[in-house]
């Protein structure tokens, strides 16, 4: 059993209401920061719970999951220690897109965050339901100033974050059987919401779903293409962990149009197609009759078959999402090769759940009706334990502001993909759950894997989120790679009797990669380091420009526009932007970057024909 420090306080400087992945950073942020923090819990044994699919990271995910860690963050370090499988995509393609994958132990990961959420200092779990939170009316303003328990208990506080996941008036589908509930074995929690709603607050219905988990002993794996993971494990954390579980094979196969078929007769047992669900369902992780209805013409879509652990017969088929009875997802998946005699541990379920319009929402995730409360997760309109994560870290940071009386931070998209996210959702917003993506950022060449800890140290450290441990793994790798960089340079490599240059000019061939140099002493580099050297010595004359246009941005922002100057007609700008600065008319180039669809190259060309009074730099340096 755990022990965890139970939560026998009655005034908190903040409660944290939810454990999933965005409860854990944000309660470990505030937490980090001196915080006596409550973080509550339905069940305590499901901390840190990986309630769909057994994994962390993939393509931009795995970004966010190396930002958190480099902020001194919990999911990176669980993941490493918890994988079965690991591996790397895209290696083929731009280091903006290269991504890192983990497989994970789902028992063995929400063990591991329980265990290590339990010796937080500051930290304090309670198992409780939660009644709803209250505020004090001063000066026209609204502050939090409780939480009430279900057991009548209650919770002094100065701030509440809210992560509750799926379980807000959560609803379970399965063909026409509808069961309260934010996931299979757990309760919804019903009364929050009407809390929210009391606030002004405006809660929308999503929708998210899982597959079917499958009796591994009865999938014949002897027909399946095999996908191992990389022999050489990626970690996402900064930590050197020598630990490794055994590593799991996985298993591709594919439906067909036998498996269509079943599932287009029954497509009005589907709680998606029968009008039982109203919620939005998330674009890019829709259900399999979803994507039997969209796109006919496919006649076949690709199931990964995943290992739950290692201590489990359950399995994962990866892309099969579904509301359909139980009954019908037994056919369907047996008309798919290796699966002829498959049987179900656990059908496959939607749920629908509230969710907050993340545009009622400051750019510090806290309540534009109520301060003191911030929200986080997917509560948000957002999917994924990475987007999670990101959102919690976020959150607490911005919590810990409050409590300091301190100004938000506003985020950087410059900086990490959790600030694009941040800004995304507060300004753009999104009517269904936002997945992050590489090319959601326009500075994805800048927001790499390989540089997270490079871009985040001094915004974590400035916020006392890291231990001396990590601070002193940042020093001793700066100066790593500043050293391997110089000694690069130094060591000569003869290409053609006629022609010597350094190792460093050598790696800039588009062939060469890190792997090839002849210099035995970077065996004793850590490969991240030497990904960080290719990619520099690769792409330093882009990474120099985006750089440039970074710096311009920043100025840029500090100008004033001109609205008399004539936008229309002007090259590079869109009808829409124009429009938009017509009927808006922002007054600074700052308050015209918070407008949706205006890109940072138009900010630039604007900045060079309407900004009129610049801060700290001359207009010429914006029109070089």
């Amino acid at each position: 059993m755990i022990a965890f420090q139970m939560a026998t306080l009655t005034n908190y400087d903040a409660v944290v209401i939810g454990a999933g992945h965005a409860g854990v950073e944000a309660a470990r942020a505030l937490a980090a920061r001196g915080f006596q923090t409550a973080l509550i819990t339905f069940n305590k044994n499901k901390v840190g719970a990986m309630s769909c699919n057994p994994a962390i990271g993939g393509v931009a995910k795995s970004h966010l999951v190396y930002e958190v860690d480099a902020m001194g963050g919990m999911m990176g370090r669980v993941a490493d220690v918890s994988a079965i499988q690991s591996r790397r995509l895209n290696l083929k393609k731009g280091p903006a897109v290269r991504s890192t994958r983990s497989q994970c132990d789902k028992d063995h990961y929400t063990l591991l965050m329980s265990s290590l959420m339990a010796n937080v200092e500051n930290l304090h779990l309670l198992e409780a339901e939660v009644a709803g939170f209250d505020w004090d009316e001063l000066g026209g303003s609204r502050k939090i100033n409780q939480v009430r328990l279900k057991d009548g208990s209650i919770l002094k506080t100065r701030a509440v974050v809210l992560t509750a996941g799926t379980f807000m008036r959560g609803l379970m589908f399965c063909g026409d059987s509808r069961t309260k509930g934010g996931r299979v074995g757990d309760q919804a929690a019903d009364s929050i919401s009407e809390s929210i709603e009391k606030t002004g607050h405006s809660l929308t219905r999503l929708k998210t779903g899982t597959p079917a988990r499958l009796d591994a002993r009865t999938i014949d794996f002897s027909k399946l293409d095999r996908q191992w993971g990389d022999p050489e494990k990626r970690q996402f954390s900064w930590r050197n962990l020598d630990y490794r579980l055994p590593q799991l094979c996985c298993y591709l196969t594919y439906t067909n149009e036998r498996t269509h078929d079943i599932i287009r007769a029954n497509f009005k047992r589907s709680a998606l197609f029968s009008g039982d669900i109203q919620g939005v369902g998330p674009r890019y992780c829709p259900s399999v009759e979803d994507k039997v209805k969209r796109f006919p013409d496919r006649i076949r879509h690709q199931i990964f078959l995943e290992p739950e652990g290692l201590s489990t017969n359950f399995v994962y088929p990866n892309g099969m999402s579904t509301s359909l009875p139980e009954d019908v997802q037994l056919e369907f998946l047996r008309s798919i090769v290796g699966l002829e005699k498959v049987e179900l541990l656990k059908p496959g379920y939607a749920v629908e759940y509230d969710s907050f319009d993340p545009k009622e929402l400051d750019y510090g995730f806290m309540s534009i009706y109520i301060d003191g409360l911030f929200t986080a997760g997917q509560v948000n309109r957002t999917s994924g334990y990475e987007e999670a994560a990101a959102q919690g870290l976020w959150a607490g940071i911005q919590a810990g502001q409050w409590l300091e009386e301190k100004d938000f931070i506003f985020p950087d998209r410059s900086r990490s993909y959790m600030e694009t996210l941040v800004d995304d959702l507060t300004t753009v917003g999104t009517q269904e759950p936002y997945r992050m993506f590489t090319s959601r950022s326009e500075y994805r060449l800048h927001l790499r894997e390989d540089n997270a800890q490079e871009r985040m140290y001094d915004f974590a450290d400035s916020l006392g989120l890291l231990g001396d441990e990590q601070k002193a793994h940042y020093d001793a790798q700066r100066t790593l790679f500043d050293s391997s960089v110089s000694r690069l340079g130094q060591e000569r490599v003869r290409i053609d009797k006629d022609r010597v240059i350094s190792l460093f000019e050598y790696l800039r061939r588009p062939e060469v990669r890190w792997e090839d140099l002849a210099a035995d002493w970077t065996d004793e580099v850590d490969d991240r380091v030497l990904e960080r050297i290719e990619v520099k010595a690769k792409y330093e004359g882009y990474l120099a420009k985006q750089d440039l246009e970074l710096k311009r941005l920043r100025e840029a922002k500090e100008m004033e526009l001109d609205l008399s100057v004539d936008l229309r007609g002007t090259p590079g700008l869109s009808l829409e932007v124009v429009e938009k600065v017509e009927n808006l008319r922002p007054k600074t180039i700052f308050e015209l970057s918070r407008i949706s669809g205006v890109t940072p190259s138009a900010l630039l060309t604007i900045a060079k024909i309407a900004g009129r009074r610049l801060s700290s730099v001359s207009r010429e340096t914006i029109q070089s």
